[in-house]
């Protein structure tokens, strides 16, 4: 999870001229968070992509956006404002209400489109309406009977950066799509309801049986703390509300689910048989099957093991193998390579998942190491 991926995005695309002499390109999975100028961003990873496939490696870049049905999006979003203001983490400052909600949906116009062209709008969105400071209204794209025409453009030329698009509401076929792409062998998932499911379960140590029982009894058995809004008596209105404040989210949505049907079409009958078995090898919350042990973990180091710790040879490590200059930027951007006087110093690691190096993640057979510090 990157603060900030341009160190990281440099050192790969510099590292593409080595890639001809390696049989496979790196192991690199990256969350990279993008505020302003995420189109800037999609074309360095389409030339990335360029530059591997020029090369001839087995490093594949792919690019995938879901989108959501707008009304939907909208609930959504507002009872997860709801959720994390419950548990302590939100600006929210407001009690959840059909009118509440009402108030809201008018005063964020195309929600969808505006945090997808500028992540910082969900931090106004965040907000309540009194709460938003003056002029906030501004980040959102194409308010009510303003000119929409210069945001269908930038809407237009992002999709046209992004490999794969789907409507939320497709997501198996999507999985099953992004699977086949990218070789992918095992997949599972749990779905998760923000108004059922404390906001902890987000983060879980999926090889803890304990962990994961208690997280497919609480998916299964909600304990709703969080009210419902626009129910069958004003889901019309709801709906209405939605439709006139955001257009371009309509368009969106529309626009995705008719090219990723055309993509769907071109890969049935193939694609229905997979993801019909996929679903059947569903158990308990988990649909695809029952979780594998992850091979290897991240393991955040004590006091002692810190004393330890030597920077890794990320060309030869046993779980990640990426280029030195890329491994090394991912840690620092992380902070998980710090400086201490004159040497680094390491706070975690990720290590191969067996009882020996989790208890000792240093150790022999662990980690590959340099050879001095």
């Amino acid at each position: 999870h990157l603060k900030s991926w341009g160190e990281v995005l440099g050192a790969l695309k510099h590292d593409v001229s080595k890639q001809s002499s390696r049989r496979h390109g790196p192991r690199l999975c990256v969350e990279a968070h993008v505020g302003v100028g995420g189109l800037n961003w999609l074309r360095k990873l389409g030339e990335l992509a360029e530059a591997y496939r020029k090369v001839g490696t087995g490093c594949r870049v792919l690019r995938t956006l879901r989108v959501r049905e707008p009304y939907s999006y909208y609930r959504s979003y507002y009872l997860w404002a709801q959720h994390v203001k419950v548990y302590g983490r939100s600006r929210w400052s407001v009690q959840s209400g059909d009118e509440n909600f009402l108030r809201w949906v008018n005063a964020t116009p195309n929600l969808q489109t505006s945090i997808l062209l500028n992540s910082y709008a969900s931090q106004v969105a965040d907000m309540w309406i009194e709460n938003r400071r003056k002029g906030a209204h501004r980040i959102f794209a194409a308010p009510p009977h303003q000119p929409q025409e210069s945001v269908l453009d930038a809407l237009k030329e992002l999709l046209a950066h992004i490999d794969i698009a789907s409507p939320l509401e497709r997501f198996d076929e999507a999985l099953m799509i992004i699977s086949n792409t990218l070789g992918l062998r095992a997949v599972q998932y749990a779905r998760l309801d923000p108004t059922c499911v404390p906001y902890a379960f987000g983060r879980i140590v999926l090889d803890n049986n304990s962990s994961c029982s208690e997280l497919s009894k609480a998916v299964r058995h909600c304990n709703r703390k969080i009210k419902r809004v626009c129910g069958s008596s004003r889901r019309h209105e709801c709906e209405a509300a939605v439709q006139r404040v955001a257009p371009l989210d309509a368009w969106l949505y529309r626009t995705v689910a008719r090219n990723f049907d055309m993509m769907v079409k071109r890969a049935a009958p193939r694609l229905q048989r997979q993801v019909q078995r996929f679903l059947s090898g569903s158990i308990g919350a988990w649909t695809g099957g029952l979780l594998s042990r992850a091979r290897c973990r991240f393991i955040r180091l004590n006091s002692t093991a810190q004393q330890f710790w030597v920077l890794p040879d990320f060309e030869k490590h046993l779980c990640t193998p990426v280029p030195q200059s890329v491994g090394e930027a991912i840690w620092r951007d992380r902070h998980l390579i710090r400086k201490v006087g004159n040497h680094s110093e390491g706070m975690a690691l990720v290590a191969p998942n067996t009882a020996q190096c989790i208890e000792w993640p240093v150790g022999p057979g662990c980690n590959i190491e340099y050879l001095s510090k």
